[in-house]
């Protein structure tokens, strides 16, 4: 279905009123059935009627005379324009699918340009969010990635990894982080004023939350309340011991295998930020208090893997990851090293 926005009916009137003669009301009249048939638009068939017997600049067109020789303000057409282009494409039924003409090319535009979907996923001026697919959504991932903020591929998808990268842009922002992108974040996102990422920010915020200590206990019990799963794994042996043997409690900390940067603290924010980009430098990409692989990241952060780095999101992917392959901490726990390196 069709949704027109304000003037545009009024814009293709005028057109025609000054590109239609007597010989073309037929024509006229299977475009009204168009609209209102095919494209269920009753309402616009019936203004757009309305509009040409109005016709205010003073030619009868279903009267049969009509001076095609005054300006046409919507679209600069010469004077040579074809009328029997607009004819051909309505009585192939389809305004959109000009085949030739300046006067069926410009109907084709304004109807494009004009129209969008109305399930609501891309409609002009609303909320982009998660599950949404189309070019407004893959225009939106070709800005944040060349802000630095990596929405992963540019496919046209509003997943995880997108919905992160649209939280990490908003924060950076100082607007509501709600990994919407809602007309407001949008128009951020195009001004010359978008704030890039802070790279040493994420060695700022990197803590370190003891297994067992009251700190632990309740940043898991925060977490576990938000992933919907059962307070007491923060308390329990298992989670505890997987703690302390993957990163001792310490957000963000690289992979063993980042050598000499795993071990120095103040190289972690570049490493995360190589990670958030999709840069793995080491043999395993896994970080965190759970030492979650990057694909895992994407799937059990609340961010994906814009949440590397973050306390809540690590601590929530971590019990994702566990209640996923495992079940609880404690079997999670019973296995570890038995089916490969970890858990």
């Amino acid at each position: 279905m069709l949704v027109w926005r304000d003037g545009a009916l009024a814009a293709i009137a005028r057109m025609l009123r000054r590109r239609l003669d007597a010989a073309a009301v037929d024509d006229l009249l299977r475009l009204m059935a168009v609209l209102r048939n095919k494209h269920g638009s009753p309402e616009a068939a019936d203004q757009l009627g309305s509009m040409l017997r109005a016709n205010p600049e003073g030619s009868n067109v279903l009267g049969g005379g009509m001076d095609i020789g005054g300006a046409n303000d919507i679209g600069g057409l010469g004077e040579n324009a074809k009328k029997s282009s607009l004819r051909a494409e309505c009585l192939a039924g389809d305004m959109r699918k000009a085949p030739t003409g300046e006067v069926a090319k410009e109907a084709a535009s304004l109807t494009n340009d004009t129209a969008t979907k109305a399930d609501g996923v891309d409609k002009v001026g609303s909320t982009i969010a998660r599950g949404a697919r189309g070019e407004p959504v893959s225009s939106m991932q070709k800005q944040l990635n060349d802000l630095g903020y990596n929405s992963g591929k540019v496919d046209a998808k509003y997943g995880p990894i997108t919905e992160g990268a649209v939280k990490a842009f908003q924060e950076r922002n100082g607007l509501t982080a709600t990994g919407k992108a809602d007309p407001e974040t949008l128009a951020k996102l195009r001004s010359p004023d978008a704030i890039k990422p802070d790279p040493a920010a994420t060695t700022q915020n990197l803590k370190t939350y003891k297994p067992g200590s009251p700190e632990q206990i309740q940043l898991f019990k925060d977490a576990a309340r938000k992933a919907g799963l059962p307070e007491s794994w923060a308390e329990s042996k298992g989670l505890q011991n997987l703690l302390r043997s993957e990163s001792n409690g310490q957000v963000g900390r690289p992979n063993y295998t980042y050598g000499t940067r795993a071990k120095d603290p103040n190289q972690w924010g570049s490493v995360l930020n190589e990670l958030k980009n999709g840069q793995k430098t080491a043999k395993s990409s896994a970080t965190g208090l759970g030492q979650l692989l990057l694909g895992n990241a994407d799937k059990y952060y609340p961010s994906g893997r814009q949440g590397i780095g973050n306390p809540q999101e690590e601590a929530i992917g971590m019990m994702r990851y566990i209640k996923d392959r495992y079940g609880s901490p404690d079997a999670a726990w019973a296995k570890y090293n038995t089916r490969h390196e970890g858990y």
